[in-house]
């Protein structure tokens, strides 16, 4: 008999898939149990089993392409008994056994860039064809959803950056800059716990304040590295988190890929020279704390007088459904102080 093989939930928050490799070619025979195909998912790249034990006669849908749960992909002929569908822990994608006929997606340890796949698409000869990956459809349902349902408002605010620049200065290593930001809003939010709250309903759930989401671009996708026990941890520490985090997301390191909960986000275009912009809130997070670019500003200082200070600019977004005008004000400018007053 001929069993149509369906896309099993492999534990995705969203219900598409994208089919990164099929490891059998049509006309071999596979066994029940035996990795079939493997899919990307918004949080992993993992190998999904046959449930039948025979030929693969057909395959319905092509690797690159996008498929919803349920849906038919291959069928198998099969006399032997039909197992449910499976598919086995997220593992880092490995190239199967070398056939011709067999179609091969490159692993999450060789990320295609944006415009990587631009000139395989115009070599393929679809000049007007860019395909998105995985992570940008994710990233641009959740962002398009969180614009649409989220009510924004937006502060801001400049600090005072002479403290944070000369402490980085005399650091040993060169730290990465969210780490300082990072430890002034998990400080901050000890005295406004809203911040530290996800909206389920008509309730505020509590969620872990010492975990700061990172927003990190990465061959031209967007991750969220989230960075643990913020409070307990010195800039060091913070700082090597984020860049081993980031560096086993380039190598492909599937684990590193996971959604971890965060309180709040931070996103940090001052390297790209970026003054002030206002970010997304990131649900279920009620915030999102958006840096500009650290740089020479003229102030009058306690004296009066005109002095030339290293300053960034701090915009706050902030879903108004949980949060008040007044009480994100006096959070921003917690935060302020923390970035004013930093210290070891």
């Amino acid at each position: 008999m001929n069993v149509e093989i369906t896309m099993p939930d492999v534990g995705t928050t969203t219900d598409e898939v994208e089919i990164t490799a099929w490891l059998i070619a049509v006309g071999d025979e596979i066994k029940r149990g035996e990795p079939l195909l493997e899919v990307e998912t918004d949080k992993a790249s993992v190998e999904v089993e046959s449930i039948a034990t025979g030929k693969l006669l057909s395959i319905l849908i092509e690797a690159g392409e996008m498929v919803k749960v349920g849906t038919v992909i291959a069928t198998v002929e099969s006399d032997a008994p039909v197992a449910k569908a499976a598919s086995k822990k997220p593992t880092e994608t490995k190239a199967p056994a070398k056939k011709e006929t067999v179609v091969v997606a490159k692993s999450s340890g060789d990320r295609v860039s944006f415009f990587q796949r631009n000139r395989d698409r115009r070599n393929a000869g679809d000049a007007n064809a860019i395909p998105l990956s995985p992570i940008q459809r994710i990233v641009g349902k959740r962002v398009q959803e969180s614009k649409q349902t989220v009510p924004h408002f937006y502060l801001e605010m400049s600090a005072n950056a002479e403290s944070m620049c000369e402490l980085r200065q005399a650091s040993d290593t060169k730290l990465v800059w969210d780490a300082f930001f990072a430890k002034a809003i998990s400080q901050a939010m000890q005295d406004f716990p809203k911040f530290s709250t996800r909206l389920d309903g008509d309730k505020l759930i509590p969620v872990n304040s010492e975990s700061i989401g990172i927003a990190a671009d990465i061959d031209e996708d967007l991750y969220v590295v989230t960075v643990t026990d913020v409070l307990s941890k010195s800039f060091a520490e913070i700082s090597g988190d984020i860049i081993d985090k980031v560096t086993k997301i380039k190598s492909g390191d599937v684990a590193a890929r996971k959604i971890e909960e965060a309180a709040i986000s931070i996103s940090n275009l001052g390297a790209c020279g970026v003054d002030a912009f206002a970010a997304i809130v990131n649900p279920p997070q009620v915030a999102i704390l958006a840096i500009g670019r650290i740089a020479p500003t003229v102030v009058i200082d306690d004296e009066g007088d005109f002095v030339a200070q290293r300053q960034v600019r701090l915009t706050l977004s902030v879903d108004h459904r949980v949060v008040s005008g007044k009480y994100a004000g006096n959070f921003l400018a917690a935060i302020k102080n923390n970035l004013e007053t930093i210290k070891e």
